[in-house]
């Protein structure tokens, strides 16, 4: 397998992800084995895709921001003995660009302060193209509300202005009896990233 490397942007990302580690640095050259685009929307099913972690990603000038989510890309379900279903999944950085206006909202069906925030599913991905009259910023190129619409017991609803977006796959397709791959954040931070 031949791994191409994508130049998105570069910013320097202050996260905190309570791994022990204060601070991340990323610089999103990202290790690549496919890659989607706004072009190919209509042609992609989120649903299902576990979100691992995002970041809202600002330019050292404050006049780009972007949107980096880290997902398990659900390439394709496959119907298993028992009707139980298998996953092919790819580990996976989508970049949302340009992005105004992030609204996010965590939530979980649970009150009882017992239940730990687990990981996050896509139920789907909208997006709406913003007309002439409605659009304010980045004339002269389209651009989009999107909404991520959660799903299942602790669901993250994300809305905001974008241009566009690119989807990584950063492997080649692992067959899973989950909707996740299981591996550990430090070994999937190194497929992420070069």
């Amino acid at each position: 397998m031949v791994l191409n490397k994508l130049r998105v942007c570069k910013f320097e990302v202050f996260a905190d992800y309570d791994l022990n580690v204060s601070y991340l640095f990323i610089d999103t050259t990202f290790n690549m084995f496919k890659h989607y685009t706004n072009d190919n929307f209509d042609l992609i099913d989120f649903h299902d895709c576990p979100i691992h972690s995002f970041v809202n990603a600002v330019s050292e000038d404050n006049w780009r921001s972007d949107l980096i989510l880290f997902i398990d890309f659900i390439n394709e379900w496959i119907l298993g003995r028992n009707h139980h279903p298998k996953f092919m999944i790819s580990p996976s950085t989508m970049i949302f660009h340009n992005v105004t206006n992030l609204q996010y909202e965590l939530s979980t069906i649970f009150d009882t302060y017992q239940v730990i925030p687990g990981i996050c599913y896509i139920d789907t991905i909208k997006r709406k193209k913003q007309t002439e009259k409605e659009q304010l910023v980045h004339f002269g190129e389209a651009y989009y509300v999107w909404e991520i619409i959660g799903s299942q017991v602790n669901s993250l609803n994300i809305k905001f202005g974008a241009t566009g977006f690119d989807l990584m796959l950063h492997q080649e397709p692992t067959l899973s009896a989950y909707q996740e791959l299981e591996i550990s954040i430090d070994d999937r931070m190194k497929l992420y990233l070069d």
